[in-house]
């Protein structure tokens, strides 16, 4: 057999083990019942609900980090709500790491407001979160060319930033994301790395609010890797999609 011959099987090989591989992790190709343990109808509120819910995976005690993006402006306000649903006591027992887009000072302010309520009094809970700063994939208004520009400087500084995370063991058990643009980035690169074996986190997507008929072009692309995705309109709740009413 040819040299050429052995280095086109030995590819062939490595491809059919990535691919057999991307297929194993992949959310996309695993059955889940969104109405099972409940009747499918969404109460309104995620954290009265059983098994298929989010929460189940806050309450699992193997689960002790969680990374939520926040999104600026609306998404963060929606964030900010959801989070505001989960006992004081459920979230002051992770280590938070919340990541903020650059320049979103208004974000930063909505979160250390937000901690403080719920580490009042708290000592211990007030020192278990950290805050990571992402580039912005894209800006409102800007042409194609720039979008695309500061897409892939998104990507590379998050890889990065994911990737030194890893080294430190700070990556997260469950990453937390809820529409804006970063969180695409955010969610392929850490889905990369659980197909190589470098993590094991469980990505939940919360579709936003605004999203009554059609889903966000953040919500489609993510779909397939998230663990949990959750809309909150009935309309859209079809194949992989959970609902349990409006969150925010």
């Amino acid at each position: 057999m040819s040299l050429c011959a052995i280095s086109a099987s030995a590819l062939l090989f490595i491809c059919t083990i990535i691919i057999l591989r991307i297929i194993h992790v992949l959310p996309a190709t695993k059955f889940h019942d969104s109405n099972e343990n409940g009747d499918g109808n969404g109460n309104g509120d995620m954290t009265k609900r059983s098994s298929p819910s989010a929460t189940a995976l806050l309450k699992d005690p193997t689960n002790k980090k969680l990374m939520i993006l926040l999104g600026s402006g609306g998404h963060t306000g929606e964030m900010i709500r959801i989070l505001s649903q989960f006992d004081n006591s459920i979230l002051n027992e992770f280590k938070k790491d919340y990541v903020i887009s650059s320049g979103d000072k208004t974000s930063i302010l909505k979160i250390q407001e937000f901690q403080d309520i719920i580490t009042k009094n708290n000592d211990t809970a007030s020192n278990n979160s950290e805050y990571t700063i992402v580039p912005r994939a894209r800006n409102v208004g800007e042409s194609l060319f720039l979008s695309i520009l500061h897409t892939l400087q998104s990507i590379i500084a998050t890889f990065k930033i994911l990737l030194n995370k890893k080294l430190q063991n700070k990556l997260p058990d469950i990453l937390l994301l809820n529409g804006p643009g970063t969180s695409v980035p955010l969610g392929y690169i850490l889905f990369l790395f659980k197909i190589f074996g470098l993590s094991n986190s469980k990505i939940v997507y919360i579709e936003s609010l605004a999203r009554v008929k059609k889903l966000s072009l953040s919500g489609k692309l993510l779909k397939p890797i998230s663990d949990r995705f959750i809309v909150q309109w009935e309309y859209l709740n079809v194949g992989r999609a959970e609902y349990y009413g409006i969150l925010v």
